[in-house]
């Protein structure tokens, strides 16, 4: 039954060994595309760590080769590891336990030497981080009902900064893969509502702050389920999204006015943590 996304993996793997990153990318695509296919919706977060491993191993090869060639090394295990989950029971903790070793595993080699010299684990500031951003996401959802706003890759790319920097917490990194894929999912959400109209407009915008409401009380309280639940915002998403795609293309939404950029309430926000997260480096020393 699971046989078209063996042969995604089959390929992924082979175009990781040859270096060919952007088609690891496009596979990740695929697999989302037919575990939809199959019905096999919970295997749409393989795709998204897949690509997410294209992304990582190519900014380990902008520090050299040998920092890209031990992140193939890594990224190959992984897949292996996902296949032989897959091809079992699947089990939505496991393929996240995987994922955050494999982060583990690329952390010295996703940095540059000096940064990799000074920076060091510190996990609560990555919480305080994603705390931050979170309430960002909810002060400025408005936001994203127009078109020309950058607010989750924003958020996307800040915390993929900090967990690069100071280290990969389950729930963290769980937060930064919901951005990426909330952010796959809205490049198509935003063109598609920007052409309905009123009463559809209504619906989809519902149907967003719904989805925004499962993140954030995702990571409101402890959660024996929490892998689970999350897997199940991320089907949701990623059904949504490749259904979009398969009725806009490849196209990513054309902005023709100049893009906003975050608020400046919020960009002070994030300017006041990373303050305080220094200095209470400092005061550690």
């Amino acid at each position: 039954m699971l046989g078209p996304i063996t042969n995604d993996l089959e390929v992924a793997s082979e175009a990781l060994r040859q270096g060919n990153l952007s088609l690891v990318n496009i596979i990740g695509n695929r697999i989302a595309t037919d575990s939809i296919i199959l019905g096999e919706y919970n295997i749409v977060i393989v795709g998204f760590l897949v690509k997410e491993i294209s992304g990582d191993c190519m900014t380990c090869k902008s520090w050299g080769q040998e920092n890209f060639e031990n992140s193939i090394e890594f990224g190959l295990k992984f897949i292996e590891r996902i296949k032989s989950i897959i091809n079992n029971e699947f089990d939505a903790e496991l393929i996240w336990k995987e994922y955050i070793k494999f982060e583990e595993q690329i952390f010295k080699y996703i940095l540059i030497d000096i940064e990799r010299d000074i920076y060091k684990k510190d996990l609560d500031f990555v919480k305080e981080t994603r705390v931050l951003l979170m309430k960002l996401l909810d002060s400025y959802k408005n936001y994203l009902f127009n078109r020309n706003n950058n607010l989750i890759r924003g958020i996307a790319s800040e915390m993929s900064r900090v967990l690069n920097e100071y280290g990969f917490p389950p729930k963290e990194l769980a937060f930064y893969l919901l951005m990426k894929v909330l952010g796959q999912y809205y490049n198509y959400f935003v063109l598609d509502y920007s052409s309905s109209d009123d009463a559809s407009k209504t619906a989809k915008r519902q149907s967003l702050e719904s989805d925004i409401r499962s993140i954030e009380a995702l990571f409101e309280e402890e959660n024996p389920n929490f892998f689970k639940d999350l897997n199940q915002i991320i089907c949701k998403l990623g059904k949504e999204w490749r259904e979009l795609y398969i009725i806009y293309g490849d196209m990513a939404p054309i902005i023709e006015e100049k893009r906003l950029e975050l608020p400046v309430e919020a960009k002070k926000e994030i300017q006041d943590i990373i303050i305080q997260g220094l200095k209470a480096e400092v005061e550690k020393e």
